[in-house]
């Protein structure tokens, strides 16, 4: 394993994101991700899967910025190449590891 397979990845929300829209649509199915809420207080946080590939994912989500953590290596899915797709999924411009900004 390389630093790049643990930890979480981070990423700025872009402006206007909408939350609601996210839950409901990750809870269905639609769209990237199918996702369901994780009981917490201080963020909304979610696990599930990665579509059409079904690479787990788990997802924090503030309300600027969101958080990704991939729980291992999956098939030929490097945690980065999960990241950036969770990134790009979400429209965040920037992804994050450790501070460090990361080419997407």
């Amino acid at each position: 394993m390389t630093d790049h397979d643990m930890g979480a990845w981070g990423m700025d929300l872009p402006k206007g994101f909408d939350h609601k829209k996210f839950e409901e649509d990750a809870a269905s199915g639609t769209g990237r991700f199918w996702l369901i809420r994780m009981p917490d207080k201080d963020m909304a946080r979610f696990k599930g899967v990665l579509l059409p590939d079904y690479v787990r994912v788990l997802i924090d989500l503030g309300m600027d910025f969101a958080y990704v953590t991939v729980p291992q290596t999956q098939g030929i899915h490097s945690p980065l190449e999960v990241a950036k797709e969770v990134a790009r999924a979400l429209g965040a411009k920037r992804l994050l590891k450790d501070g460090v900004e990361v080419v997407m």
